[in-house]
């Protein structure tokens, strides 16, 4: 992944950041984000948070049509913010535990939890549904593209050995996702299968 990443992703990040005005950067960030508030839904409403899954299906509706098919947030110029939520958040919230932690190639890491969550979520993704397939592949690779630019101020921060710290990372930001940002218990012992790799 590491390779894939400085040989190719990297590379093409930075010349779409060079290259494309900061306002296109921001609608193509913006049709994605509206693309997986259909997921953000599902999720929120099989974990039974209604009132939330009802938020998100406001935010498509507005950013859809007012915001021209999602380039517009314009949802979130009103006050009703994205909360991102996938399959394995809903599992890790009805208690399903993480599982061992994998670093899976192009796809990066994940747990048996949440890479089985993502298999679950991809027929709930509109990108799938969309043809002319040259057309979704090409979607899929500006897709990638515009999460790896919003992710290049994080290369900095990592330190050490790069597979430990992002699986910190990675475990963290879940855990502080799954339970909405509230303090848990479970957090140390998520970790402690893992301290004979450290």
């Amino acid at each position: 992944n590491d390779g894939l990443d400085r040989m190719f992703v990297t590379p093409v990040t930075n010349v779409y950041t060079r290259i494309t005005p900061h306002v296109i950067q921001y609608g193509v960030e913006n049709f994605f984000a509206n693309i997986a508030d259909v997921g953000n839904m599902i999720n929120h409403g099989l974990q039974l948070k209604l009132p939330t899954a009802g938020k998100h299906a406001v935010r498509l509706v507005l950013n859809t049509s007012v915001g021209l098919g999602g380039i517009l947030d314009v949802a979130s110029y009103l006050g009703i913010y994205s909360q991102p939520e996938d399959f394995g958040q809903t599992l890790g919230y009805w208690g399903i535990m993480p599982g061992y932690y994998v670093m899976l190639p192009i796809i990066g890491p994940t747990t048996l939890r949440d890479g089985f969550g993502m298999l679950i979520d991809i027929p709930y993704d509109p990108m799938q549904h969309y043809n002319p397939l040259d057309h979704r592949l090409a979607l899929q690779v500006l897709r990638t593209v515009d999460r790896r630019r919003s992710l290049q101020d994080v290369d900095d921060l990592i330190v050490g050995d790069a597979y430990v710290h992002i699986r910190s990372i990675y475990l963290q930001r879940r855990t502080f996702l799954i339970s909405d940002g509230a303090p848990t218990e479970t957090t140390i012992d998520e970790f402690d299968q893992f301290d004979e790799f450290d």
